[in-house]
């Protein structure tokens, strides 16, 4: 560890600790971040449900829908705007 000099406040000490840390290497702040990622989506199953219903459907309208598809969401989306309105209103 660092070698602390008499007379050096703790913050100091702190920091030169900090500083003469080993970095970590490519895989190990990959590995802290997936491991991160993970333990965020546990906590958050709903968030992430919603997150990638959103993602695939938006994948599908840009990339492989039909003119008859996006005709139909169309109409799927004014149903459910109509089911918000209704409901906020009550």
């Amino acid at each position: 560890m660092a070698r602390i000099l008499e007379g050096q406040s703790e913050s100091y000490k702190g920091k030169k600790a900090v500083k003469m840390a080993r970095k970590m290497t490519e895989t190990e702040r990959k590995a802290s971040h997936d491991k991160s990622v993970k333990k965020w989506k546990a906590k958050n199953k709903k968030k992430t449900y919603l997150y990638q219903k959103r993602s695939r459907a938006r994948s599908f309208i840009k990339n492989d829908a039909t003119l008859e598809d996006l005709q139909e969401l169309e109409e799927l989306i004014q149903q459910r705007k109509h089911e918000l309105n209704n409901s906020s209103a009550s």
